[in-house]
């Protein structure tokens, strides 16, 4: 059975960071700010790729309507990784590492709110996984949508 919506994502995923926040001393004003600097230019290649998958795919506006929603995150190997004829034996088959797979699910899907769906509420399933890149799959993440 085919997604509804379907894409692609390169790059290099990135968490949702924690919040923190602080009060400007000359203002008063609060100030929010996220501990990963990495994580705006994830969410904005995920719009981006979105944007271009809803537009070929003639789809809706943000549905109103209960999604399900399949997130494969693919990430480099280290260089320690290779050796000189190729993978070591020693390569971990499993990416085990940090960053963790819900904070990625967290960043991608606040990315895809008011462009695929109107809020995260409406994400009804998820099936997440993280692993390495390959040839045919560069570092990045694969997003399938059904909707219910």
């Amino acid at each position: 059975m085919r997604a509804d919506l379907s894409f692609e994502v390169r790059g290099t995923p990135a968490p949702q960071g924690s919040h923190r926040a602080f009060v400007n001393r000359r203002t008063g004003r609060a100030i929010v700010t996220d501990d990963s600097p990495a994580t705006r230019p994830w969410r904005q290649d995920v719009r981006a790729a979105a944007l271009d998958a809803t537009a070929a795919a003639g789809w809706p506006p943000p549905t109103a309507r209960p999604v399900v929603v399949v997130l494969a995150f693919r990430f480099d190997r280290p260089k320690g990784h290779h050796g000189r004829h190729g993978l070591l034996r020693s390569a971990p088959p499993e990416k085990l590492t940090k960053p963790d797979l819900d904070k990625l699910v967290r960043s991608t899907l606040d990315a895809l709110s008011g462009l695929v769906w109107r809020d995260d509420s409406q994400v009804v399933g998820i099936d997440a996984s993280k692993g390495w890149a390959d040839d045919d799959h560069p570092a990045g993440a694969t997003v399938d949508v059904w909707l219910r």
